[in-house]
């Protein structure tokens, strides 16, 4: 036998689960492989503590998501406000009004009452180059207009 067959016979011998036919050439290797007889000495310590130990169960949830069981305990959805359900909406409603807002007042004026009230030299009919380059902190170059 060798050390890796016997390393997995150690396993059995300890479930007690060893082939009576295995049995002599695994004691033999164990009397000659002192690496083999460390392995199955560890392998007892650890079958040893889990026996001494108390048997655990298996979670709630676990067994009653396999039908073996409870069925596991429902989690209860927090409650939401109503408020916290329109406040994305009122937010978007107030963000277009807004919006609507700022685009009328920035819109240009095409009434021509609102055109006559215009401070703009250059919208006034019969505005004269004086008032034009006043307008302009007279930094614009003038020239007559050509007739027609």
């Amino acid at each position: 036998m060798i050390c890796d067959e016997a390393r997995l016979a150690a396993h059995e011998d300890l479930d007690g689960r060893l082939d009576a036919a295995a049995r002599p050439g695994y004691e033999a290797h164990l009397v000659g492989c002192a690496s083999c007889r460390a392995h199955r000495e560890g392998l007892s310590r650890v079958t040893a503590a889990f026996s001494a130990s108390p048997p655990q169960g298996a979670p709630v949830d676990l067994l009653g998501g396999l039908g073996l069981g409870e069925p596991p305990a429902r989690r209860e959805r927090p409650v939401r406000r109503p408020a916290a359900r329109w406040l994305p909406l009122a937010g978007g409603l107030a963000a277009a009004a807004v919006i609507a807002a700022v685009g009328l007042t920035l819109r240009p004026a095409t009434d021509p009452q609102l055109l006559a009230m215009s401070p703009s030299p250059a919208v006034e009919v019969g505005a004269d180059a004086e008032a034009i380059l006043t307008w302009f902190d007279e930094d614009a170059d003038y020239e007559e207009p050509l007739a027609f």
